[in-house]
């Protein structure tokens, strides 16, 4: 997840699932991440997330796969993982460990 490039996705998330205006709403970095982690798989945000992590490779039928990898090319992350600096990286893996709750 990249917060500028899905803030479309989350702002639209958190409106969606807790009626909250995030460009109107001041919150603590807690609760918001704590929100953050409680949206549920139906919202636009880890549908999003799911499109990306999914493994097309078990997708057996040309159209359905050439269709996921469409889906997965649009909603890509743009920026390079190799543009990172190690700090950033660090940081990238211990938010994705916490959010999977390990």
């Amino acid at each position: 997840m990249d917060y500028k490039q899905d803030w479309k996705y989350i702002r639209t998330s958190f409106f969606s699932e807790y009626n909250i205006d995030l460009d109107n709403t001041k919150m603590h970095w807690w609760r918001f991440y704590d929100l953050l982690c409680g949206l549920s798989e139906k919202c636009i945000l880890n549908r999003v997330q799911y499109i990306r992590d999914f493994d097309i490779s078990q997708i057996k039928d040309s159209k359905e796969k050439e269709k996921w990898i469409k889906q997965k090319e649009a909603l890509a992350l743009k920026h390079k993982e190799n543009e990172k600096t190690a700090e950033e990286k660090r940081l990238d893996d211990l938010f994705e460990r916490q959010l999977k709750g390990g």
